[in-house]
């Protein structure tokens, strides 16, 4: 049997040659485009080095300003880190999972990439079906523990490809996903080929608002439970998602220039907006994946004067802060040199 498009299509092998096979299709209204995934139940292929290909797509992504490679069909770390190699240093990696090798070697994955996709069409053919949404609980976890994000994608609005409105099923998936911890969901043929893209994103964003808002609502559900005791530098961000739960506080500002600090703010689910402020465009860029994530691209504080002047400007542009509200200001010291969050401030706005 061969599986072909994210297993749509069931193809059986009726004859072989000694370079072609004949097949017959076994679903209905088979109809096969270009660049679509086979699979082929019980066969492995290794593929843990970059082809002469990938390497040029890589240089090509440089050249563009790409901020994230992704890697498809990885087993392991191997390609991760040939690929850590040639890339620019203020890039990211992702790297998608869609085969049993990857889940089995999840851990080394998560610890040597940037972030994860739980891509779950190809997964599904590997894993089986109603493997999946085990599979995909247990990697949103394993990714808040070691502060990574992670993207749930394939088939979120599969039948808005063709239709206008998307089914019931559809909608509580996209809303598992967000209340799993997912720090984002992706459309793909959707929206690459679908006769309904503007809808499909449109049916998406307002998926994600609805179930966020319900996510603040009860916050005590949605705590962030991870035991951060061990590490005194993230305690310490913990301590900005504690100070975060007070109401009268209306946003966290960090200053960000690795983007180290925004991943770990980010990671603790705050109640409140985050605004991250970074001097380096393509962190900033990279930063906007995280969940709940306002990126600024400016320049950085040299001082503490400094840092309180741009936190001002920042807070008179946004209208949902108002006079004597809270905000959580923290950075790194010294500025521009630190390794890590040493600082939080809590300012008054007056």
């Amino acid at each position: 049997m061969i599986l072909i498009d994210d297993g749509k299509y069931l193809f059986r092998v009726i004859k072989k040659k000694k370079k072609s096979i004949f097949t017959q299709c076994e679903s209905k209204n088979c109809i096969l485009y270009s660049n679509k995934s086979v699979h082929v139940p019980g066969i492995k292929v290794s593929l843990n080095t970059l082809t002469k290909k990938d390497k040029k797509d890589i240089q090509f992504a440089k050249k563009i300003g790409c901020n994230w490679i992704a890697l498809s069909y990885l087993q392991n770390s191997k390609i991760i880190k040939s690929t850590r190699k040639i890339i620019n240093s203020d890039m990211g990696i992702i790297a998608k999972i869609e085969n049993s090798m990857a889940v089995k070697n999840i851990d080394d994955i998560i610890d040597k990439s940037d972030a994860l996709m739980i891509a779950r069409g190809d997964l599904a053919m590997d894993v089986g079906h109603s493997d999946v949404p085990n599979v995909q609980l247990d990697i949103i976890k394993k990714c808040a523990k070691a502060f990574k994000p992670v993207i749930v994608a394939t088939q979120m609005l599969e039948s808005m490809i063709e239709n206008l409105s998307p089914t019931r099923a559809e909608i509580n998936d996209i809303a598992t996903a967000i209340f799993q911890g997912a720090d984002a969901v992706m459309l793909s043929a959707e929206s690459a080929i679908g006769k309904n893209p503007i809808q499909s994103v449109k049916t998406m964003s307002n998926t994600i608002l609805s179930t966020e808002k319900y996510k603040r609502k009860h916050i005590e559900d949605f705590k962030s439970k991870i035991n951060l005791q061990k590490d005194a530098m993230k305690s310490m961000v913990l301590s900005i998602k504690d100070l975060a739960y007070n109401p009268q506080v209306k946003c966290i500002i960090a200053f960000s220039n690795s983007g180290k600090t925004a991943k770990i703010v980010s990671s603790m689910r705050p109640a409140v907006r985050i605004i991250t402020i970074s001097p380096k465009i393509n962190i900033s860029r990279s930063i906007s994946l995280f969940w709940g994530v306002k990126s600024i691209n400016s320049k950085d504080a040299k001082n503490w004067k400094e840092m309180m002047k741009i936190s001002k400007e920042i807070i008179k542009k946004e209208k949902f802060i108002n006079r004597g509200d809270l905000v959580v200001i923290t950075a790194g010291l010294p500025f521009g040199k630190a390794k890590m969050t040493n600082m939080i401030r809590l300012y008054e706005v007056n």
